[in-house]
C-alpha cells in the first residue's frame, strides 16, 4: 500500500506591497485579494494583507497584521475578527480550550466595537459561532456551526469571493471532522471553488483550498490545474511552492513533486534562518521530497 507523508500544512513567507483599499489588491508574490471593509484608509491595506495571509495559512503573520490594523484604527471591528480567525488553524490543528478562549476574546472585542455593515456583521457572526462559550461542544459541532454561518454569509453575499473561498474552506474542515461524509463535503467545496478558479485565476485562497478539497485519490485529478497555478500565484511562498505536491504525489507525478519540494525546502530554510518561520515548514517539504525520491527510485538522493 502506498503510504503518503503527513499532511501538516507548512507556513509560508511572502513579499507584498500595499494597494488601494477597495479595488482588488495584488500583493507582489501573493496574488489578488479583495476584502473591503469600513475600517479607516490607514487600516484597510493591513486588513486585506491579513486576509491574504489567512488564505495561505500564515497565521502568525496574519495575527500581527490584524493587530497592527487594530492599533491604526481602534474602531475597526474586523481587525479583531481577523485576530480571532488567526488562531483557528483550519486543516492544521484544532484550537485547544485556551486558544478557543483567546479567539472568543477577540470576537467579543469586535462585537463591543460593532460593525456598521451587514457583511462585516456576518463575518463576525460566523466566527462567533465557532468560538462560542460552550465547553460541551465537540470539535465537529464547532466546525458545523461555523460552516453553517459561512453558508448563510455566502448566500447573502454571493459575489463576495473571499466569503465563498472561506466557506469552501469550512467545508473541507468539515470533511476532516465528519469522516462518514468526507467525500460529500469535499465535493460541495469543489462545486464552489471550480468556477472561482476560472474567474479569479490569481486568487491564492481559491487555488489553495481547491488543492485541499481534492487531496484524495479519487478527486486528485480535479486539483491538478489549481496545483500548477498556486505556485505561480505566490512563487516566494514556501507553502505555495510545496502545496502542489499534495496533488503531484496523489497522481504519481514524482518529478514535479521533487522540483516543488526542493524549492519549498530551500524557501522554508531561508525563512527559518531569518526567524520568519519555524523549521518544521522546511522539514515538512523534506518529508514529501524524501517520499517522492523513493517513489521515483532515486534511493541515493532519498538517503
Amino acid at each position: 500500500m502506498t503510504r503518503f507523508p503527513s499532511l501538516l500544512c507548512s507556513a509560508a513567507i511572502l513579499s507584498f506591497i500595499s494597494a488601494a483599499a477597495v479595488a482588488p489588491q495584488a500583493y507582489g508574490q501573493l496574488g489578488t485579494v479583495n476584502f473591503p471593509t469600513s475600517c479607516s484608509a490607514e487600516a484597510q491595506p493591513l486588513i486585506t494583507t491579513g486576509v491574504a495571509f489567512l488564505h495561505s495559512f500564515q497565521y502568525m503573520q496574519a495575527n500581527e497584521t490584524f493587530a497592527d490594523a487594530a492599533k491604526k484604527d481602534p474602531k475597526c471591528a474586523m481587525a479583531h475578527w481577523g485576530q480571532a480567525l488567526a488562531v483557528y488553524h483550519q486543516l492544521w490543528d484544532f484550537p485547544q480550550p485556551d486558544t478557543i478562549a483567546e479567539g472568543r476574546k477577540h470576537i467579543e472585542e469586535a462585537q463591543k466595537i460593532g460593525a456598521p455593515t451587514d457583511r462585516e456583521r456576518a463575518y463576525i457572526a460566523a466566527a462567533t459561532a465557532f468560538f462560542q462559550d460552550n465547553s460541551k461542544l465537540t470539535h465537529l459541532e464547532r466546525v458545523q456551526a461555523y460552516s453553517s454561518a459561512m453558508a448563510k454569509l455566502h448566500e447573502q453575499f454571493p459575489t463576495d469571493v473571499e466569503g465563498a473561498a472561506f466557506y469552501a474552506l469550512s467545508l473541507v474542515s468539515l470533511a476532516y471532522e465528519d469522516e462518514p461524509n468526507d467525500l460529500a463535503h469535499r465535493k460541495a467545496a469543489i462545486a464552489i471553488l471550480q468556477p472561482l478558479l476560472q474567474t479569479n485565476p490569481d486568487h491564492p485562497g481559491v487555488a489553495h483550498y481547491m488543492i485541499h478539497a481534492t487531496d484524495t485519490p479519487e478527486l486528485a485529478p480535479l486539483g491538478l490545474e489549481a496545483a500548477r497555478r498556486y505556485a505561480k500565484i505566490a512563487p516566494d511562498s514556501s507553502h505555495a511552492i510545496h502545496m502542489p505536491s499534495h496533488i503531484f504525489v496523489r497522481l504519481g507525478l514524482w518529478q514535479e513533486s521533487i522540483a516543488s519540494n526542493i524549492a519549498a525546502t530551500a524557501s522554508g530554510r531561508r525563512a527559518a534562518e531569518k526567524h520568519e518561520a519555524e523549521y518544521h515548514y522546511q522539514t515538512h517539504a523534506m518529508d514529501f521530497l524524501n517520499y517522492s525520491y523513493l517513489q521515483a527510485g532515486e534511493e541515493a538522493k532519498a538517503r
